[in-house]
């Protein structure tokens, strides 16, 4: 697809929008639990779109809050933001309603709800914040729907990429990190689709700061949370190299064999699961890695043409989450 978009000695290609396209399809999820608590609370089996249109005010209003209170946590899916971290349950409700409704969640309608809550402690009507914002996402649905006119997926899935795109612009990080927490968060999410559940753990959640062990930092981890309250993490250490093979293979092995070490030494109960960004690497270090550490993923690439997980290696990261799920 690169060669292919590399035209007249100019690149074209976009590979942002191939990891950005990657998280907004995590959104379904989500997007299909709104929809099921909305057919909950009509007592209808209409698309979201169908009970949207055809509710009152106070109808949506009460949909939206029963997004807000569901706690079950083992059992409700995530809406994550551009750099992969999952968002907390009731930002993600927020986000939600206020991506459906309009724009600037965070820089314009936010500060106006933080207004209208702070006015509202003058008047003594006892509303909470999550009850103030129901409230008024609601209104602005209502009032606004016949503007809106479609609130299907595939129409959320579009404002989703766009809201993304943003918020990773706002963040920091590298994009190869950014390609490998898209490649974690769409491992949960497949687990999620297909079985309903974090399995033997209630959630998860994805640092949004690196984890630090002596001195070096691992800007790739998902802490698990079992049924016990017990956290188990999986750390993925991620390794690039530009140059070829050479004399530097070895050495390069061996900071890679010692940043697992000390995670070993830190966590000696933690996950462990590598990748490897080089060109021409040895199989037999690739091996010996393997055997001492478990999975590793090796990208025969240059890091600066890496552009995310394939099919082939995100079929092989589902199925490795997947036994960490299961236990």
């Amino acid at each position: 697809m690169q060669d292919y978009l590399f035209l007249y000695d100019v690149d074209f290609n976009h590979i942002r929008l191939l990891d950005l396209t990657k998280l907004a399809d995590q959104a379904e999820p989500f997007y299909q639990w709104v929809e099921k608590k909305f057919q909950i609370n009509a007592h209808n089996g209409g698309s979201l779109d169908f009970i949207i249109k055809n509710s009152t005010q106070p109808q949506i209003e009460k949909a939206i809050l029963s997004c807000y209170l569901d706690d079950n946590t083992t059992q409700l899916p995530k809406l994550f933001d551009g750099g992969g971290i999952p968002y907390k349950h009731k930002d993600a409700c927020y986000f939600f309603f206020a991506w459906l409704a309009r724009d600037a969640a965070t820089q314009r309608l936010s500060p106006l709800i933080s207004s209208a809550f702070k006015n509202t402690k003058n008047t003594n009507n006892g509303l909470t914040r999550i009850e103030l914002e129901a409230e008024i996402l609601s209104k602005i649905l209502f009032v606004y729907r016949e503007n809106i006119k479609f609130f299907e997926w595939s129409v959320f899935r579009e404002v989703t990429l766009n809201r993304l795109e943003g918020s990773r612009r706002a963040k920091k990080g590298s994009a190869i990190e950014n390609f490998i927490r898209t490649a974690l968060i769409e491992s949960f999410s497949y687990y999620f689709k297909t079985r309903g559940n974090y399995g033997k753990y209630k959630d998860f959640k994805i640092m949004d700061k690196p984890l630090k062990i002596k001195n070096r930092t691992y800007d790739v981890v998902a802490i698990l949370k079992d049924f016990n309250n017990k956290e188990d993490m999986v750390i993925i250490p991620v390794k690039t190299r530009e140059t070829q093979g050479g004399g530097h293979s070895h050495l390069f092995s061996r900071d890679i064999e010692q940043a697992n070490q000390d995670i070993r030494e830190y966590y000696p109960n933690a996950h462990i699961i590598s990748v490897i960004i080089a060109q021409n690497w040895s199989q037999t270090e690739i091996d010996t890695h393997s055997n001492n550490y478990g999975n590793v993923f090796h990208f025969n690439t240059n890091p600066n043409m890496f552009n995310g997980f394939d099919y082939k290696n995100q079929s092989k990261l589902n199925k490795v989450l997947e036994e960490i799920l299961n236990g």
